[in-house]
């Protein structure tokens, strides 16, 4: 029997654009996508979009072993497909949520990988990378050399990528890389002139130093310079108040000598 993929992408769409979003003071295009997302926005908020998965009898859903095989090529049709940023949205849902095990996630990395091409805004890049840190977990071999690689390339959001899945929250990481290699892989972003790369920086510096907060300081102070004001903040979030102090003079420091060059 043959799958109707545009009749069940017709049909995740219609449930989106049929639920009447909650008052929103943020303009989702503008605070989302930053002013560049190709995305339509239905506007139904975070809430309202996971109870649409939740409790929504989609007609491809089924609980048997084929049936859930045919249901994420499905949601990975729907991921590759739909303009409307929500929908999109509940194929992540899906593989985060409905995907339970980081082990069966690894066994759709050829297609998951895919996935990040798709990426034009940070909050589907750090879905995205709240999968691909539980893939990197369970299977390494696959996934960091597929970082290593996107830390390389002319798309900001692949470098993005590179980083934010080393670790996403590292309060949920029972294996961790060394320091080594998580910090090498930062080093390499700390030039670039994306801001969402940036961000990215700033969030990977603080969730290592969760792990590693004497390395981490450590690396601040030699390297504080060269550390964007995109990424200062969320750097240096958990250092101690004295810790914050030196490293803040150290910066101030370093911009000083730069601008003395000039």
């Amino acid at each position: 029997m043959s799958v109707n993929l545009k009749k069940h992408l017709a049909e995740v769409e219609a449930v989106v654009r049929n639920t009447a979003p909650q008052r929103n003071k943020l303009n989702p295009a503008s605070y989302i996508g930053g002013g560049v997302s190709s995305y339509q926005y239905a506007a139904p908020s975070v809430p309202q979009v996971r109870s649409i998965y939740k409790n929504t009898p989609f007609s491809f859903c089924d609980k048997t072993p084929a049936a859930k095989i045919q249901e994420i090529k499905t949601w990975d049709y729907i991921w590759q497909q739909s303009q409307i940023y929500e929908v999109a949205s509940l194929s992540l849902i899906h593989m985060s949520d409905g995907v339970k095990k980081g082990e069966l996630l690894a066994q759709h990395l050829p297609m998951l990988k895919k996935w990040a091409l798709r990426i034009d805004n940070w909050a589907h890049s750090d879905g995205l990378s709240s999968i691909y840190t539980r893939i990197l977990e369970s299977d390494r071999k696959a996934m960091l050399p597929i970082l290593e690689d996107w830390s390389d390339s002319n798309n900001p959001w692949l470098r993005r990528q590179s980083i934010v899945s080393l670790l996403y929250y590292s309060s949920a990481r029972k294996d961790v890389l060394s320091f080594v290699k998580l910090i090498s892989l930062v080093k390499k972003q700390l030039h670039h002139e994306d801001y969402y790369v940036q961000k990215g920086v700033g969030w990977t510096l603080r969730e290592i130093g969760n792990v590693y907060p004497d390395e981490v300081f450590a690396f601040l102070e030699a390297n504080i310079g060269a550390v964007s004001a995109g990424a200062f903040s969320a750097a240096t979030e958990k250092l101690s108040p004295a810790q914050k102090t030196h490293i803040k003079k150290l910066r101030a420091l370093a911009k000083g000598e730069t601008l003395g060059r000039r």
